[in-house]
């Protein structure tokens, strides 16, 4: 008889989490129907050829591309609003009140909810870092790569000026590039008609070499045309380190070839897009192969990074955030819930705003300054269902 009554009631909870899992999933589905139309129609008003980049050939992988784009904001807003309605209609039923009376504890309602936030939010976490591979054959994709100028800078050694540069086959033309030394002086210059990057380094073709003496000698080009060598005959008594000098060899040469293993030109062609146009892969790649780690330059990238580690659980949190207002032990009001979730959005709002300025300018981490505001949001959720309890 025990037996069976615990076996009966062990499939009761099995079909009530079924049941709110159902219904979560319900509301999920509407409010991301109804958002994703809102941003559709949104979409197609401000570029109305959307609807011919569409309809072309591999017009999927824009759509993909684009809604793909949308899902880190629109997933932890759906998984809130499905939380908090389908909380509302059980509580405003007498639902939950009947589910309390069968044995069913808050820590047992928000079980299944709490499950289906984490997997939408490993959902989000792969949306954020889709490597689209569609994306760059996609319809839009066929703009001109020519850069009409591109610049570098690698450091404090290393100064690069393109007039014209080739994205795709990573060539420029007009190449102008100013080495220094550790003093800051110079060290050689290279004016070339053209310049290409390939893994073992650059190759110049012709150019004129500028060398300047230094503390280790004057740089040349070896006649192989691999590399520098330097001579280190005296270079004149009246050179000073730290001073400008006067270049003491000046050479045409057809055909150079330089290591220079540090001023690969795709980490800062990455950096011309934004932040958010970056994936969390590609944000690690320039950050940690940036030849200057410690660049104010490197910073909203820095924030970027940590903006997707810490948002990666969002639709979990947003879930939380709705359990701690859906779950009050006193009945509330739609006013009163819609007015806490305005207020509640619009202060983790304004202090991620604070915090992110604070990062960009170097005042606080960039783990720290994004953290603070989920910090601040799971501690006042995790007081308020302690008090639901």
């Amino acid at each position: 008889m025990t037996e069976n009554h615990d076996g009966g009631i062990i499939s009761k909870m099995g079909l009530i989490d079924r049941y709110l899992g159902l219904e979560w999933i319900k509301w999920f589905v509407l409010a991301l129907l109804f958002l994703f139309s809102v941003l559709f129609i949104q979409a197609f008003s401000d570029d109305t050829d959307s609807f011919r980049y569409v309809s072309q050939h591999g017009g999927y992988a824009y759509l993909l591309d684009w809604v793909l784009g949308y899902f880190p904001w629109v997933l932890p807003i759906s998984s809130f609003l499905a939380t908090l309605v389908s909380l509302g209609f059980f509580s405003r039923n007498s639902e939950l009140l009947a589910l309390r009376a069968l044995g069913k504890s808050s820590a047992g309602l928000a079980a299944p909810y709490l499950l289906l936030g984490l997997l939408v939010s490993s959902l989000c976490w792969f949306s954020k870092n889709w490597h689209d591979p569609l994306t760059n054959s996609g319809p839009r994709m066929a703009e001109n790569p020519t850069l009409s100028s591109f610049r570098m800078k690698v450091g404090q050694e290393r100064i690069w000026h393109f007039t014209k540069f080739d994205e795709r086959d990573l060539s420029g033309e007009g190449v102008h590039v100013y080495a220094y030394d550790g003093d800051g002086s110079d060290c050689y210059r290279i004016r070339a008609e053209s310049a290409s990057w390939t893994e073992k380094g650059w190759t110049f073709e012709n150019a004129r070499f500028l060398g300047f003496p230094t503390s280790r000698g004057v740089p040349m080009p070896r006649e192989d045309g691999m590399g520098l060598r330097w001579k280190t005959e005296q270079v004149g008594s009246g050179f000073i380190v730290g001073k400008r000098a006067s270049p003491r060899l000046n050479k045409n040469f057809s055909r150079l070839s330089l290591l220079l293993q540090n001023d690969d030109p795709t980490i800062h062609l990455t950096l011309r897009n934004p932040p958010e146009a970056l994936t969390y892969g590609k944000l690690v790649d320039v950050i940690e192969s940036y030849p200057n780690p410690a660049s104010a330059k490197l910073r909203p990238y820095e924030l970027r990074r940590a903006h997707l580690l810490w948002s990666a659980p969002s639709c979990l949190v947003a879930v939380v955030c709705a359990l701690a207002i859906g779950m009050r032990s006193k009945p509330s009001t739609l006013g009163r819930i819609a007015g806490v979730s305005l207020v509640g959005i619009i202060l983790f709002y304004v202090v991620r705003t604070f915090c992110d300025a604070l990062g960009e300018k170097g005042i606080l981490s960039g783990w720290f300054a994004v953290g603070i505001p989920y910090i601040c949001v799971v501690a006042a959720c995790s007081l308020q269902m302690l008090r639901n309890r």
